[in-house]
């Protein structure tokens, strides 16, 4: 089964403390996420080693 592609993602600040992950997988509606700032601060350390990671 092949996994699902993100066609859009952003992250939004709808009030001060909350963080929300909008997500568009193909062919679904968009959905939202709240994350907290321990997962914000994951998913930017993990997306920079993943950015600057040398292609094989």
């Amino acid at each position: 089964m092949k996994a699902p592609v993100a066609k859009l993602a952003y992250l939004t600040q709808p009030a001060p403390g909350v963080i929300l992950l909008n997500i568009q997988i193909e062919g679904r509606e968009f959905e939202r996420v709240e994350v907290t700032r321990d997962q914000l601060a994951n998913m930017v350390v993990e997306g920079a080693a993943l950015a600057l990671k040398e292609r094989a």
